[in-house]
């Protein structure tokens, strides 16, 4: 048994002790009975977070519950809590990367909230304590397992689901998981050692992210992260799992999350590809589209079931087999393709304002034109000078807007 796998089955068999931090509750009548909470990480570190549980639910009446994970530059965000608080689920959002708050209500500002600081103070200091790591894209590749910042990032959503479920309000049964963009990849690695998660719903992150064309592609490639590789653990994953994705991210590329899927959907049914079209990349955009809640409803509150693909398309044929539910209505393909290998580069495509020379989208755009969806087919003519491309369906599911789509296909 390697080191990470050691501290984690550790993790997997340690309930953390948790306290509430009154100096800290949300004043903000929006997230009133939302609880800010403390508990242990990795080697005696400290963990913020905030918790929020339904009013409706107890011992008798336990309710689903999520683990909330943060993506790089992001917090323990309140208005994430209480979406799903709202939606009959119990919710944990945790920092990841030690920080705690600067004053009441950190973490109800979006996109990214700076209320927050790195490290312990006041109240927060406790005896024999010390901090986390900071959260540092897995550059510093140095450091013994032990102390890097992924690491403790896994331990403190192993500890944050163990804590769920000692709760009597929570159905244990019934926890699922959900990450943006770093806490997607934080979250794809996640479920490869936690088979309890009842569900996953990574966003941007995920894993084979060596195998993308983004900025990622290096740092997943360095022999000092392969521990964090999400891939190699994927034929342990049992749970369904919805693959969230941006199709231009500035962060991520498609490939990734495709193959993410292909590697997972034969293990349960109910495992989904969305990559979204102008999804745009933060968190706010990260836990918006409707497909997130309406699969996790589907999966432990016998919610309408999703419409998926059954097979995929194979090089220009441009078509595949879906399995669509009796509830769907109103179904629209659509072929999204780009006529030129797909490559990215920094540059300023979306007007991202002063980050934006410094962020990575792809050099091309891609150009969409209609699909059939007839039967249980969806199929498109593919232009001549495609080089790569993907299906998509957009559906209506109890007065919402639903996307599946196939995987991403070079030519």
């Amino acid at each position: 048994m390697n080191e990470l796998n050691a501290i984690i089955q550790t993790a997997l068999n340690t309930m953390p002790h948790w306290q509430k931090e009154p100096e800290f509750q949300p004043t903000v009548k929006d997230f009133a009975g939302i609880q800010a909470i403390t508990y242990d990480g990795l080697g005696n570190t400290l963990t913020f977070a905030y918790l929020g549980i339904p009013e409706n639910a107890s011992e008798s009446a336990p309710v689903p519950a999520m683990v909330l994970v943060h993506g790089g530059g992001g917090q323990a965000f309140l208005p994430w809590v209480k979406l799903w608080n709202d939606r009959g689920y119990a919710a944990i959002a945790m920092s990841t990367r030690g920080m705690f708050p600067s004053g009441v209500n950190a973490g109800s500002k979006l996109p990214d909230d700076p209320g927050y600081q790195h490290g312990m103070y006041g109240s927060f200091l406790k005896e024999g304590y010390v901090d986390s790591p900071n959260e540092d894209g897995l550059r510093n590749t140095h450091l013994p397992t032990k102390d890097r910042w992924f690491t403790h990032g896994l331990v403190k959503i192993i500890h944050a689901h163990n804590l769920l479920r000692s709760l009597p309000q929570v159905d244990k049964e019934k926890i699922g998981i959900a990450g943006i963009s770093w806490g997607g990849n934080l979250t794809s690695v996640a479920i490869t050692h936690d088979p309890r998660f009842a569900f996953a719903i990574p966003v941007y992150g995920s894993g084979y992210l060596k195998d993308g064309i983004s900025y990622m592609r290096p740092i997943f490639s360095a022999p000092e992260n392969a521990i964090f590789r999400a891939e190699d653990g994927f034929h342990r994953v049992k749970m369904p799992v919805m693959w969230v994705a941006w199709n231009d991210d500035n962060n991520f590329s498609i490939q990734s999350n495709s193959l993410s899927y292909l590697a997972t959907k034969d293990a349960n049914s109910k495992t989904g590809l969305a990559m979204i079209h102008e999804m745009w990349h933060d968190h706010p955009h990260g836990w918006a589209p409707p497909v997130i809640y309406s699969f996790a409803d589907w999966v432990v509150k016998n919610g309408q079931a999703l419409v998926t693909f059954t097979s995929q398309p194979k090089g220009k044929t441009a078509s595949a087999r879906l399995n669509i539910p009796e509830k769907a209505s109103c179904l629209q393909g659509k072929l999204y393709w780009i006529d030129e290998p797909m490559t990215t580069s920094a540059h300023d495509k979306y007007h991202y304002e002063i980050e934006s020379p410094q962020l990575t989208f792809m050099d091309q755009v891609w150009q969409i034109a209609p699909a059939t969806v007839a039967g249980d087919m969806i199929s498109a003519v593919l232009p001549s000078k495609a080089k790569g491309y993907y299906l998509e369906v957009n559906y209506q599911l109890e007065g919402k807007s639903m996307i599946a789509t196939s995987v991403y296909t070079t030519l």
